[in-house]
């Protein structure tokens, strides 16, 4: 207790003579701001968003002072992604972290604008406050309505077009992570020229991922023909001199090009690839039980398709594709004797398909 007391004489006498004199002890300096890292990703439909490092330069310009550092050494961690979305326009998903992964906070930014710069102000904004809510913000002065943006001598200048005041939705984001790809999956109607004898209909169902920031995607698909037949009759109309039942089935893999259009409401790709199958053949007009044949399809393809969303997730198709056989066959029966040719296959098939599907 007299320690404390002897302890508080002192204090008490500073302060007095420090009334006494006029001067006030100095302020204990400002806690300095916790080093972050940035990592900001732009998706499909937001290339044209300003890049990392500027946006970086916009933060640092607000706080007026310098938070980034190397991601391998921040006490914060903060990650955005932006993207163009379909039914509305732009949006950010914004998450703030520790050092051990833990998740502080996740917020999202949503713009009905179709300009990218509607939003990033915000973002700006947006990321100060996490990294320093307490933070006495720069607000940037702007001498003419239309002049550029100035920034304190404390960052790297940065210049944006002054732009009026945009409105935004901030919501609270769910705990689903960004996804890193986008995945459609469409069943179709078919028809096809050049694999079996007469123009064939079929059903077709085909998948495709496609990483976000790339507009290179795979394909994986496969379609099934059912049996057509082709006949062939003697002089006498009523006789059948030889004749099958003619089906396929058919995988396709293919590398794709992907590009966005109307604000990704469209979609127009290119793939080229395999084709690899098998086609069974069943005789008709034979004496006994008919014995079935089989030959192996391998064709190189080319395929070419139209999306459009109807809806956020749901998506109409059409397409279509050229086949090249890199394995001919023929079929032949033998009549009498003699080998009479069913069906040759041609050296170009092709065919088109619409459908129906869901992106995820």
């Amino acid at each position: 207790m007299t320690v404390g007391w002897v302890g508080a004489g002192v204090a008490l006498t500073r302060l007095a003579a420090a009334e006494s004199t006029g001067v006030m002890p100095p302020p204990p300096p400002p806690e300095q701001p916790r080093p972050a890292s940035l990592n900001w990703v732009r998706g499909a439909g937001a290339e044209a968003c300003p890049g990392p490092n500027a946006l970086a330069i916009a933060v640092e310009a607000r706080l007026g002072r310098r938070v980034f550092v190397a991601a391998s050494a921040p006490e914060l961690a903060v990650e955005a992604y932006v993207r163009n979305a379909t039914d509305f326009g732009f949006e950010v998903v914004l998450q703030l972290s520790g050092p051990d992964g833990k998740i502080f906070g996740r917020r999202e930014l949503r713009s009905p604008e179709r300009d990218c710069t509607s939003i990033i102000d915000s973002v700006v904004l947006a990321i100060a406050l996490m990294i320093d809510p307490e933070a006495k913000l720069v607000t940037p002065t702007l001498s003419t309505p239309n002049a550029p943006l100035t920034v304190p001598p404390t960052a790297p200048l940065l210049v944006l077009s002054a732009i009026p005041p945009r409105p935004f939705i901030l919501t609270a984001a769910s705990d689903a992570p960004i996804r890193p790809m986008r995945a459609s999956l469409v069943v179709s109607g078919a028809v096809a020229a050049g694999l079996l004898p007469v123009l064939s209909p079929g059903i077709g169902v085909t998948a495709r991922v496609v990483p976000n920031e790339w507009p290179l995607g795979i394909e994986l698909g496969g379609s099934y023909y059912p049996a057509r037949q082709a006949l062939s009759r003697s002089a006498t109309p009523s006789v059948l001199e030889a004749g099958a039942s003619f089906s396929a089935l058919v995988f396709h893999l293919s590398p794709c090009w992907v590009a966005d259009v109307r604000d990704r409401k469209l979609t127009v790709s290119l793939c080229g690839g395999a084709g690899v199958g098998a086609l069974s053949a069943m005789p008709l007009g034979v004496q006994g039980p008919p014995r079935a044949a089989s030959a192996l399809l391998f064709d190189a393809e080319l395929r070419g398709d139209v999306t459009g969303h109807i809806l956020d997730s749901v998506l109409v198709a059409f397409g279509l594709n050229l086949a090249v056989p890199l394995a001919h066959y023929t079929a032949h029966q033998t009549v009498d004797g003699q080998p009479k040719t069913v069906f040759q296959r041609p050296d170009v098939g092709g065919g088109a398909e619409i459908g129906v599907g869901f992106e995820f």
